[in-house]
């Protein structure tokens, strides 16, 4: 039986994937708009897996201090900021 703490946690996994997925054919049809070379793009991109890769440990240690609700509510809202800040890219200025 599933309880209510993994379904959270399934639920925030499909979030986190499929907003991920929904921008990726976006990004860098403005990120060209903008005039960023087709390496800077995969750059990017690539950094959100280095930045998993190399704080994994850390948020891993930490999940046990901060509890894991404040940890999830809080990776979440990081995760809603940065979206805010993908819809307004169209407004920045050109390089």
């Amino acid at each position: 039986m599933i309880t209510q703490g993994e379904l959270v946690v399934l639920g925030t996994s499909l979030l986190a994937s499929s907003a991920y997925a929904l921008i990726a054919p976006f990004f860098p049809l403005e990120l060209e708009d903008k005039g960023v070379s087709d390496a800077n793009i995969g750059y990017i991109f690539s950094i959100y897996s280095v930045a998993v890769i190399l704080f994994s440990p850390f948020v891993g240690r930490y999940l046990e201090i901060v509890g894991f609700s404040t940890m999830l509510f809080g990776g979440l809202a990081l995760m809603g900021v940065c979206f805010i800040t993908f819809g307004i890219i169209d407004r920045l200025d050109n390089p």
